[in-house]
């Protein structure tokens, strides 16, 4: 069964290297960040890496 996993912060530091983790074990992610560039970089690694990836641009202070 699949994870539906959200990670905020995605774009940088361990939140990308827990969005890669997980997309390696093909979970669904849902990856938020302020940087739209870097979201979309990382949703199209996560799916090379087997997970399913959709993004939303957000800043989690507002």
């Amino acid at each position: 069964m699949k994870k539906g996993i959200v990670i905020t912060g995605a774009t940088s530091g361990v939140g990308r290297a827990i969005a890669l983790a997980f997309a390696l074990r093909g979970n669904r992610l849902l990856l938020a960040a302020r940087n739209t560039e870097a979201l979309q970089d990382l949703a199209i690694e996560c799916r090379k890496f087997g997970g399913e990836a959709t993004i939303v641009t957000s800043d989690v202070t507002d």
